[in-house]
């Protein structure tokens, strides 16, 4: 499956896999989480074989359940990224999970969350993953924004260059 991927800046392709599995017209869920594990280690190999680019620099980004399917990925050791950027991450397991924190810290991967104050899907998912996080002493930055829902900021694109600037750090 081919996925659209843009020249974000001099340093950085931005690849935008999409599930296959559809909920309605023009909307994709990631559901099946092992079936989104597959996809994405599907696209991760077709980006790898398509553009020049460093293993060890991949920062990995979903939204909501995109999420849960990296966090997956990296938990089984399908994708090894320096960083995970996460916006709005829908983790309704995530209280009872170790086996990823344990995982985040041996290979030293960082991770950026953004969540919106008025989020009522998933900031109390992101609260549990922040605390797990500090609690496993996993690298870690929480961007909590004001007024904002379950969606992306208007000033994505900046946030977004805060975010591999702070994993590149």
């Amino acid at each position: 499956m081919e996925f659209p991927c843009y020249i974000f800046d001099e340093n950085h392709i931005l690849a935008l896999p999409q599930s296959s599995q559809i909920e309605f017209y023009e909307a994709y869920v990631w559901d099946d989480i092992k079936l989104g594990v597959k996809e994405l280690k599907d696209h991760y190999d077709n980006l790898i074989s398509n553009y020049n680019v460093d293993n060890d620099k991949i920062v990995l980004g979903g939204f909501s359940a995109g999420a849960r399917v990296i966090l997956e990925a990296v938990k089984i050791d399908i994708i090894k990224p320096k960083g995970i950027v996460l916006m709005a991450p829908w983790l309704p397991e995530i209280k009872d999970e170790k086996g990823l924190f344990k995982k985040l810290k041996e290979c030293n991967i960082k991770v950026y969350i953004l969540c919106g104050k008025e989020d009522k899907d998933c900031l109390e998912y992101c609260d549990i993953f922040v605390d797990k996080l500090s609690k496993f002493d996993v690298g870690y930055r929480y961007n909590l924004i004001e007024g904002l829902e379950h969606d992306y900021p208007q000033d994505f694109t900046k946030r977004l260059k805060q975010a591999l600037e702070y994993i590149e750090g």
